[in-house]
């Protein structure tokens, strides 16, 4: 029979896929990151999108930086998850960084396609190279903090 201090010590003993993601200071980081991010990809998405007026503009400019304010602070979570879910290390930085990337490609297109967003690719592209590549070395500081 198992005592509740061998339950409590085999519980802390078990790999997490991070230890700030619980911590107010993750949280915070998490939410400035995220205003920076609105504020860089809106600026883009206006620039991307004025030529065709400046409803157009500012209307892109909204939507990319509420999507890429949500993605900043929801990706780390995602990643993490998905890091988390696979059988060993190996294979968690493989399913995050596709995973994570995948699936915040299709949210930003899907979003800005429903919006209207004339030049879609052009106004994603930075996000998409950007979260992409912050997805993989994400994944590979979990894969690292796992050894």
């Amino acid at each position: 029979m198992t005592t509740i201090r061998e339950s409590r010590v085999c519980a802390e003993d078990r790999p997490r896929a991070s230890r700030v993601g619980g911590r107010p200071q993750g949280l915070w980081r998490a939410l400035v990151l995220g205003v920076g991010a609105a504020l860089l990809y809106g600026s883009w998405a206006y620039f991307a999108n004025h030529e065709v007026g400046v409803g157009a503009g500012l209307r892109a400019a909204c939507v990319q930086a509420l999507l890429s304010f949500t993605a900043t602070v929801v990706l780390v979570s995602l990643v993490e998850h998905l890091f988390a879910a696979a059988r060993n290390p190996g294979w968690g930085f493989w399913l995050a960084g596709f995973g994570g990337s995948c699936t915040g490609a299709l949210v930003m297109a899907s979003v800005h396609g429903i919006a209207g967003t004339p030049n879609l690719l052009l106004t994603i592209a930075p996000s998409l190279v950007i979260g992409t590549t912050f997805c993989f070395v994400y994944a590979a500081g979990l894969r690292v903090g796992q050894r």
